[in-house]
């Protein structure tokens, strides 16, 4: 594999990424071994993919409606890769993201019930405590997750242009905060459209397009009002219209899915692109569970399918005690492409162990459509 390509670093601590200390050491779970453990993991494959979401596409106002009248965040601050070429200027990358508590306290107003009760939103509150991922139920979106930064360092050191991005296990969706931001400062004559997509609806309404609202606000605050790195919004009528106005004036247009990776997913989203097909697909630490990897790939493949675009998927090369990782989700990729979908694969980011900044070893992989 190639050295790193992109010399960027990233200030920022554990904490800001929501991650447990512990989950790049836990070992592969001992009942991987044991007998019978593989028609287990079949029948547990299986429950999972009978209960698995139906894809719904969610409009811009119908989540609107759903945010509370205020949200409070947190500006994570990145340091960029030098610029493509001399002429052009390297922003520094700040992302304002919702913080974890307030989309608890959220969650408790809506739902006031026991932990244990069973709720969504109860579920949800489990994910923002030691229960990271349930499969088939949530995806872990409420969390910011390594990968989605060493992505964000690769679009940075990008010459960008895409007008047409599709973010899949899309969560707080940082890699697509960092090109709306580019969109919003370019104000693009084309039509530049982003849709983003996450198993939980949930997650969109409580964090994917919170963040969207809190990048569009940190742009467009009046220069005598510096944004604050910490601090709370209010989502009044005047800005949640002033937000709708702004994307419509500059031809920008966001679209929302939600529901498991399967061909009916890829259909909805062929059937609302009556725009354009795109041509970025974005995606991060979505390849960490096997139960999951061949709809993934079979999914992505069908995106690519006859349109020529490319995707960018970061991962950890193995996930320990979950069994997922990068040689794994190339192998099904492979597996799934019969039709030779899928003309080019490259590594274009190395992180992580062996490079400098400790950690199991984490890659970006480009793969392009023919």
């Amino acid at each position: 594999m190639p050295t790193n390509p992109f010399a960027f670093a990233f200030a920022f601590s554990a904490a800001d990424i929501d991650l447990d200390p512990d989950d790049e050491d836990r070992p592969p779970a001992a009942a991987a071994d044991a007998p019978g453990a593989m028609s287990a993991a079949v029948e547990s494959a299986a429950a999972v993919a009978a209960a698995l979401l139906e894809p719904r596409a969610h409009g811009l106002g119908e989540l609107l409606a759903t945010l509370p009248p205020s949200l409070t965040y947190t500006t994570l601050t990145l340091t960029p890769p030098p610029p493509p070429s001399p002429a052009s200027a390297a922003h520094p990358i700040t992302i304002p993201r919702r913080d974890l508590v307030d989309i608890r306290l959220q969650l408790m107003a809506e739902d006031p019930l026991s932990p244990d009760s069973g709720s969504e939103s109860a579920t949800l509150l489990a994910g923002l405590g030691g229960d990271d991922i349930g499969p088939g139920v949530y995806e872990g979106g409420l969390k910011s997750w390594e990968c989605s930064l060493d992505l964000v360092g690769v679009l940075a050191g990008e010459r960008g242009g895409e007008r047409a991005v599709l973010e899949l296990g899309c969560g707080t969706a940082l890699p697509t905060l960092y090109l709306f931001q580019q969109a919003l400062r370019s104000a693009p004559t084309t039509p530049t459209h982003f849709t983003l997509a996450d198993y939980n609806p949930s997650v969109l309404r409580l964090v994917t397009l919170p963040n969207l609202l809190l990048s569009w606000a940190m742009l467009t605050s009046p220069p005598s009002e510096p944004w604050p790195p910490s601090s709370t919004l209010s989502l009044t009528p005047a800005l949640l219209e002033s937000f709708t106005a702004s994307l419509s004036a500059q031809n920008i247009t966001l679209s929302f899915l939600s529901g498991a990776w399967s061909p009916a997913l890829t259909n909805l989203l062929a059937a609302q692109n009556n725009r354009r097909p795109p041509d970025l697909i974005l995606a991060s630490e979505t390849i960490y569970s096997p139960l999951s990897l061949r709809a993934f790939a079979g999914t992505l493949v069908d995106v690519l399918r006859g349109e020529g675009g490319r995707a960018l998927i970061a991962a950890k090369m193995v996930y320990f005690g979950v069994g997922g990782g990068v040689r794994e989700f190339l192998r099904v990729l492979r597996e799934e492409d019969g039709a030779g979908v899928v003309g080019e694969e490259k590594v274009v980011f190395e992180g992580g162990e062996g490079n400098g900044d400790g950690g199991v070893k984490r890659v970006v992989v480009e793969l392009r459509g023919r």
